[in-house]
């Protein structure tokens, strides 16, 4: 009896590491990280710096020392803003802040230090380098408060990647569009680091296709690699878009929206005044909202997104009519 009950309990074990492997290779990286070096007014390094990492959505602070090189990676960071101080025996404190963190990217930061007392702050704003250093992925990064000022037609972003270089759309429908010249299966789509292509489209000519809506309100940014990508894409494809939602901070923030269309806005179509025909019924409503924020203070947070589309319409069709002379 103790046999056969060991017997399954390996079995399930088993069973559990082999789902827990296969969810891990399916899974491709939506977390960033920084790498910061720092280093004296001569350009020295500062081995055993102390360098404190705080999420300025979550107010959490990561705390780390510089190594021998001084330089120190913070690694599995959500895509967002962070504050970076660093103090050692002998320079004033540095402040860096609004380090921005993309999914799937390496943020450079190079901290130098200024003799002084450590009482003494120096701050500093961060930008994004002109060159990403530490890799050879070539990526777009567009954040949400671009997103939200582009003149998209309706809120699906899928057809927003294609406007980022090496893009193809031929002409017909965007579900056969390709990256660099390649296959429609090299191409693939997350959300939240989950593969979103359908296999039976990712197989074919339309795998530029999603099945979980990717709409604008619960987005926080989009990251197109098309070239070098490394291993955190699992090898999930030769062209990633990975899709990355919002998530809740130390305070509520929320918004509600609607977008309105309706024929009495519309001129009627040339064609249709032609041959007299009516004005064709368009009457378009998206809206909805969201809202996040803390359930337990720099702890445990929530986002809540919501949208629905709404559009009754009628379209024109001409049928030839046979009439009794013929």
């Amino acid at each position: 009896m103790r046999a056969a009950t060991a017997g399954r309990t390996l079995s399930v074990l088993f069973f559990v590491l082999v789902l827990t492997a296969i969810a891990a290779v399916a899974q491709v990286i939506v977390t960033g990280e920084i790498a910061a070096t720092v280093t004296d007014p001569s350009g020295a390094v500062v081995p055993g710096a102390e360098l404190a990492l705080e999420d300025l959505a979550s107010e959490s602070v990561v705390s780390a020392t510089a190594n021998e090189d001084g330089g120190y990676v913070f690694p599995h960071l959500r895509p967002g803003a962070y504050r970076l101080g660093v103090t050692s025996k002998g320079f004033q404190k540095s402040v860096y802040d609004n380090i921005v963190v993309d999914a799937g990217r390496t943020t450079n930061v190079a901290v130098a230090m200024h003799v002084g007392e450590v009482s003494q702050t120096v701050e500093v704003t961060a930008a994004p380098p002109l060159v990403e250093t530490t890799s050879s992925t070539v990526s777009t990064t567009v954040r949400v408060d671009s997103l939200n000022s582009l003149p998209l037609a309706g809120r699906d972003l899928l057809a927003f990647s294609l406007l980022t270089p090496g893009a193809q759309q031929p002409a017909g429908s965007e579900r056969f569009s390709t990256f660099n010249g390649l296959p429609g299966g090299a191409l693939n789509i997350t959300l939240d680091g989950i593969n979103n292509n359908s296999q039976r489209f990712h197989s074919g000519d339309t795998s530029m296709f999603t099945f979980a809506p990717l709409r604008l309100g619960a987005m926080e940014e989009v990251t197109m690699s098309t070239t070098g990508l490394s291993a955190d894409a699992t090898g999930e494809g030769a062209a990633q878009i990975r899709f990355v939602t919002k998530r809740g901070s130390n305070s509520f923030h929320g918004n509600g929206f609607e977008q309105f269309r309706n024929d009495v806005l519309n001129a009627n179509d040339w064609f249709s005044n032609a041959v007299g025909a009516p004005r064709q019924r368009l009457r378009r409503n998206e809206y909805g909202g969201s809202l996040g924020g803390p359930l337990w203070k720099k702890r445990l947070f929530f986002f809540f997104n919501y949208e629905e589309s709404r559009q009754p319409s009628t379209s024109l069709r001409n049928a030839p009519l046979l009439t009794p002379g013929a």
